[in-house]
């Protein structure tokens, strides 16, 4: 019965804490911008909405699921001004739209820092016994980054849907140039401790933690999880992966040293400091090398380069994909957008392509097209017409 109690208090602890209605508000700011940037550059909306989250719901249920297991073995522990302190984090971090800033490498990185500064910090504003950062050991942080890294690298990692985003943007040379950039959040709510509550210790090993008592409640901690890349030389996929390997290598190079700070202390300050500069160089190597290589979505070469596909559209059916070419349509070879069309109107009912994958390899593809479908199957391309300087698009990228 004091499990039941306690766990319905979690419910009601979690709920009053800001981040579930920030991940909700951060989800609708990102979905209108983008749609507003997709009619500029493409004159359709690309993405529907709120697909940044999508597909993770059941990623947030396992991994909440496997840390709330262990938090609540382990006897870690949160007090509420501890988790409304890290929904602040997570505001100040997103605010700039920036997805790549919640990463847990930099959230539970300056969390750990005012957990390191905060006696200093009291002293300073002269809060004479005020101590809101109470009831978390340091070790248990660095534990958390290692463990959320994982879920980063399964947000590149894992792609089901159409999840990437296309932009067209203009070059420093004038021409218009494609890119990719992945973009995804997630929020996964797990179970911890808090001091004092209607739970008793049952065992002589549990909590293996002790902090504050022998009496513990529960609460539930939403955590947000963010990551953005943007894609010029690779395709989607192989960028994807390039990161996510690497971000698994940090977090387990993390876990070893947290796992040796139970053994010697120290090593808790070398792996939050891995977990804060490790993320950053795979951000800022990525980068170097994505912008030394050429382009892969730019003008010119054989066929029509296909910069991505509409959701529910003949497409689809296609099975077309980002970096592919379309060789021939209905036969007739195609070179350009309106020879794509063209060669589309000579026979309005059936239509077959002709396409080179990503691999260099010929395959063909065939539907039957039907009266009120997209006019160009839903595929979109690099446009050919000049825009003005006030559609030009600055190229960013970020960490």
């Amino acid at each position: 019965m004091d499990w039941l109690i306690e766990f319905i208090r979690a419910i009601g602890r979690g709920l009053a804490q800001p981040t579930l209605y920030w991940f909700i508000l951060l989800l609708i700011v990102s979905a209108y911008l983008r749609r507003k940037n997709d009619r500029k550059q493409f004159g359709v909306k690309v993405k529907q909405p709120l697909i940044e989250a999508g597909h993770t719901v059941f990623l947030s249920l396992v991994a909440g699921l496997i840390l709330s297991i262990l938090c609540v073995l382990l006897g870690i522990t949160f007090s509420y001004p501890l988790a409304i302190l890290l929904s602040s984090i997570f505001i100040l971090l997103s605010l700039a739209n920036q997805f790549g800033l919640l990463s847990p490498s930099y959230t539970l990185g300056v969390f750990f820092l005012i957990m390191i500064l905060h006696p200093t910090i009291i002293e300073w504003f002269e809060w004479e016994g005020l101590d809101v950062f109470q009831s978390i050991s340091l070790i248990s942080i660095s534990l958390l980054i290692g463990v959320f890294l994982f879920v980063e690298s399964w947000l590149l990692l894992h792609k089901k849907g159409s999840n990437d985003f296309p932009e067209q943007i203009r070059s420093k040379r004038g021409k218009h140039v494609g890119q990719q950039r992945v973009k995804r959040l997630a929020i996964v709510p797990f179970f911890t401790l808090v001091p004092a509550g209607a739970i008793e210790s049952f065992a002589e090993w549990w909590p293996i933690w002790q902090v504050n008592g022998d009496s513990y409640g529960l609460m539930i901690v939403p955590f947000l999880i963010g990551t953005e890349h943007v894609f010029r030389s690779m395709l989607p996929k192989e960028g994807r992966t390039w990161i996510g390997k690497r971000i698994i290598g940090l977090a387990v190079l993390i876990l070893a040293c947290s796992a040796g700070a139970f053994v010697y202390q120290p090593l808790i300050y070398v792996a939050v400091a891995i977990a804060f500069i490790g993320r950053i160089m795979i951000s800022l190597r990525f980068r170097y090398l994505d912008r030394k290589n050429v382009r892969y979505f730019q003008p010119g070469g054989e066929g029509l380069l296909v910069l991505d596909v509409l959701p529910n559209t003949p497409a689809e059916d296609f099975e077309l994909e980002p970096g592919e070419r379309i060789m021939k349509v209905n036969g007739q070879p195609i070179h350009d957008e309106s020879s794509f069309y063209q060669a589309l109107q000579q026979n309005r009912t059936y239509g077959k392509l002709q396409i080179k994958n990503i691999s260099g390899e010929i395959r063909f593809a065939e539907r039957s097209l039907y009266e009120g479908e997209h006019h160009e199957l839903g595929v979109l391309f690099l446009k050919n017409e000049s825009i003005s300087v006030d559609e030009q698009k600055v190229e960013t990228s970020s960490i």
